[in-house]
C-alpha cells in the first residue's frame, strides 16, 4: 500500500503542474487542476498496489552525486572569466568548445538508467552540458564553455 506521503506528494505534484500548465490561477481551473491530481492520485495508487516488484536501480557511486555539486563553485569561476572576455571582446563567434568524453554503454536496463544519470549529471555543471550519445564511438559529445580535459572514468564520467 503507497504511504499518506507519497499520495499527497503525488497530487500536489501534478496539481501543480496542471496549474503550472494552464497559465492562469482561476476556480475554474483550480477545480479542474484538483479533479486532474485526484485522478493521477488513484492511478498511480493502483499502479502501485498492482506492481509485484518495486523499481530498484543501482547507487552510483558517493562521488557521482556529490562530484557535480562540488564542481559548481569551480566550474562557476571558470565560466565567469569566459563569459567576462566575451563581453569585453564581444566575440563575433561562439565560445565554448565541443569535445568527446569516453563513456561505457550497455545494453541492459541497469545501464540504461546509468546512461540517463550520467547525462543529468555531465549538464548540471555551469561548464559541461551533454549534447548527444554517441554510439559509434562509446562516447558523449560535450559542450564546454571553458575548456577542460574529458573525466577518466568511463563508467561514471560526471
Amino acid at each position: 500500500m503507497p504511504s499518506p506521503l507519497f499520495c499527497i506528494a503525488v497530487f500536489v505534484i501534478s496539481a501543480s503542474l496542471y496549474l503550472l500548465f494552464a497559465g492562469q490561477l482561476s476556480t475554474t481551473e483550480l477545480i479542474a487542476g484538483s479533479c486532474v491530481a485526484v485522478g493521477f492520485t488513484c492511478l498511480q495508487t493502483v499502479l502501485r498496489l498492482r506492481e509485484e516488484r518495486q523499481l530498484s536501480l543501482p547507487m552510483p557511486p558517493l562521488r557521482v552525486i556529490l562530484g557535480p555539486i562540488a564542481a559548481l563553485m569551480l566550474d562557476a569561476g571558470r565560466v565567469g572569466q569566459v563569459l567576462v572576455r566575451a563581453i569585453l571582446r564581444r566575440p563575433l563567434s561562439s565560445v565554448g568548445t565541443i569535445s568527446r568524453q569516453p563513456f561505457r554503454q550497455g545494453a541492459g536496463s541497469q545501464d540504461r538508467g546509468r546512461e540517463a544519470l550520467v547525462f543529468l549529471a555531465t549538464s548540471l555543471a555551469p561548464n559541461g552540458y551533454a549534447l548527444e550519445r554517441r554510439p559509434d564511438d562509446g562516447g558523449l559529445l560535450m559542450h564546454r564553455l571553458a575548456p577542460t580535459r574529458p573525466n577518466s572514468d568511463a563508467e561514471w564520467p560526471t
